[in-house]
């Protein structure tokens, strides 16, 4: 049982009159300001640390779970996009070689000289 602030100071005086001031100081000191109800066990220490550790290798599990869930959606997203760019890649060299062929015809053309007539 917790005791209350009066009971308290009636307990420091009647120790103060039994053993004197400084004593009674000491003894008082050693009590738990709110009640030895309040007052956490070893148990109660390892039991919450227990709980606080599978708490945490829950949340570990769910957080590793949603990454990789997160690295697959990435990692399609970056498969498209280099099939995207590896299209646009194609294009574009299809278009230089026609860019090309058409120096080439002009070369040809011109007698090879690129038209310069020397």
């Amino acid at each position: 049982m917790a005791m209350n602030e009066t009971q308290r100071t009636t307990l420091h005086d009647q120790l103060t009159n039994a053993i004197g001031q400084e004593a009674a100081r000491i003894l008082m000191d050693q009590l738990p300001p709110s009640g030895w109800d309040q007052i956490a066990s070893k148990e109660d220490i390892k039991a919450s640390e227990e709980r606080l550790h599978r708490h945490v290798q829950t949340g570990e599990k769910s957080l590793r779970g949603e990454l990789k869930v997160t690295k697959g959606h990435l990692m399609v997203e970056i498969a498209a996009s280099e099939s995207r760019q590896g299209g646009r890649i194609d294009d574009a060299n299809a278009r230089i070689d026609k860019v090309n062929a058409r120096i080439g015809r002009i070369e040809c053309w011109s007698g090879g000289d690129g038209g310069l007539g020397g």
